[in-house]
C-alpha cells in the first residue's frame, strides 16, 4: 500500500464505508454538474448562434443509405442530398418563395 509521511498516520486504515461515503458523495456532484449543464447550456448556446447566419433544418428523410436534408440557410431555403458518396445540393429557394409553396399546397391538400 502507498504511504504518505503524516498521512498515514493521521488517517489509519481506509475503511469501505469511508470508500463508499466519498464515492457516493463524489457521483451526486457528478450528477448535479451534469443536471446543470443539460438543463442551462443548451439556452445559453441557443442564444448564442442566433442572428442572420443562422442553420435551421426544417425537415429530413433517410432514402435507404442516403438522406434528404431541407434547411433553411438565413434568407435561403436548400435542399441536400447526403449520402456515402458525399453531398449534393438539389435545389435553392428564397425563404419568402419557400413559404408562398407551401401555403400553396397546404390550400390544395385541404
Amino acid at each position: 500500500m502507498w504511504s504518505y509521511p503524516g498521512v498515514a498516520e493521521a488517517a489509519g486504515e481506509p475503511s469501505l464505508g469511508g470508500y463508499l461515503t466519498r464515492m457516493a458523495l463524489a457521483l451526486c456532484l457528478l450528477a448535479a454538474v451534469a443536471w446543470g449543464v443539460v438543463r442551462y447550456l443548451p439556452q445559453r448556446v441557443a442564444g448564442l448562434r442566433s442572428g442572420p447566419g443562422k442553420v435551421k433544418v426544417l425537415c429530413s428523410q433517410a432514402l435507404g443509405r442516403d438522406a434528404l436534408y431541407v434547411l433553411r440557410i438565413g434568407p435561403d431555403v436548400v435542399a441536400v442530398l447526403s449520402g456515402r458518396n458525399g453531398s449534393q445540393v438539389l435545389g435553392r429557394w428564397s425563404l419568402s418563395e419557400w413559404e408562398q409553396e407551401e401555403a400553396e399546397t397546404d390550400e390544395a391538400t385541404s
